[in-house]
């Protein structure tokens, strides 16, 4: 069955202010996860099931597919920033390990209440802890989009990169965030993929 997810924007379940680029608490030592929903995006009525990216500034566009997973993150007790760079999605079968293109609070099956935001890379002043904890024999997906807005893209501004913000949460047994991805995918052929928080492996799922 095809998973369906529409994304709203609702600041208010962040503590603070979640357009912090430095953390405002501890970040985060270690995660644990128990994966709740994954998928392709599929929402053709919004025009949102695929992704126009390219993997330099002037290579050519490609088609990605939007690929997800919902997982409940247990190591929130107390008042803790998440780094939403730190989590990755490899695709076992090509050896690819994908960035998050969004990450955000996962509210349903059927919708997000918010997702962090995007600064651009040039403005991006912390690690990029995507490219820190690479990954032997597995090639980074390092994606350029274009400005866009309403779901239309501009192609007359030139592309760019852009990193995700770190988020400051309360207090909570058990957090859940979603994840979405740039992939490459056969809908009529399963692909494996692991999900990493930095070189861990922490969860894995086959769609």
């Amino acid at each position: 069955m095809k998973k369906i997810i529409i994304l709203f924007a609702l600041t208010g379940l962040l503590y603070g202010n979640n357009c912090m680029s430095q953390s405002k608490y501890p970040l985060i030592e270690d995660v644990k996860i128990e994966i709740l929903k994954y998928g392709l995006i599929d929402n053709n009525a919004f025009g949102d099931d695929t992704m126009i990216c390219s993997e330099k500034i002037n290579g050519v566009d490609e088609k990605r597919y939007k690929v997800f997973f919902a997982a409940k993150f247990f190591d929130f007790s107390e008042r803790k920033s998440f780094d939403f760079n730190d989590i990755s999605l490899v695709d076992v079968d090509r050896k690819i390990r994908y960035r998050p293109k969004e990450g955000g609070i996962y509210k349903s099956f059927w919708s997000a209440s918010w997702y962090s935001s995007k600064i651009k890379l040039k403005e991006f002043k912390s690690q990029d802890n995507f490219i820190n904890n690479s990954l032997d024999g597995i090639k980074n997906f390092d994606f350029y989009v274009y400005h866009s807005f309403g779901g239309r893209i501009n192609k007359k501004k030139p592309k760019y990169r852009y990193r995700l913000e770190t988020a400051n949460f309360r207090r909570k047994k058990g957090l859940k965030l979603i994840f979405i991805f740039p992939a490459l995918k056969e809908k009529k052929s399963p692909t494996n993929f692991e999900i990493y928080w930095k070189k861990k492996l922490v969860g894995q799922f086959k769609m």
